[in-house]
């Protein structure tokens, strides 16, 4: 009887332990993922910025983004991100998608998707974080496009 118990004991101990290394293994799978994911929808974020502020008179060379590193945010984005409006949102904010100019609520609707992709998408901080299009400083350059096709005439 006692050796009985030893045995169940012990089997339960190994199984135990074996299940906690297997659902430590894939809480730290789920958070890497997820800071990769966090990471790329922080970028395109940032990418949209910098490539809007090239509109301003004041604005210098390094606030440039490269296509490369546009490329590479887009492919992060469509591999970490479930939801594919994402991407299609990154690609809007840079006029390659859609209509040819991007608007104040372009890049709201990428922050939006971005929000939402991150969990962060609560009715509170939709609230307190709802932002005024008509007076924020994305509708100061307001319809003109990011990245231009070719030449105004």
């Amino acid at each position: 009887m006692a050796e009985t118990l030893l045995v169940a004991l012990a089997s339960s101990s190994v199984l135990g332990a074996g299940l906690s290394i297997y659902f430590k293994a894939r809480v730290e799978r789920t958070l890497q993922l997820f800071a990769m994911k966090r990471e790329a929808c922080l970028e395109a974020l940032a990418q949209v910025d910098a490539v809007f502020t090239t509109l301003f008179p004041d604005s210098t060379p390094q606030s440039a983004v490269s296509a490369a590193e546009l490329r590479l945010t887009h492919s992060r984005l469509l591999v970490t991100c479930r939801n594919r409006e994402v991407a299609a949102a990154f690609l809007q904010c840079l006029g390659l998608q859609g209509h040819s100019a991007t608007t104040a609520a372009d890049i709201e609707k990428l922050r939006v998707v971005v929000r939402h992709e991150l969990g962060l998408n609560q009715r509170w901080l939709r609230r307190a974080i709802e932002p005024d299009l008509d007076t924020s400083w994305l509708a100061v350059v307001g319809s003109r496009p990011l990245l231009q096709q070719g030449p105004e005439v």
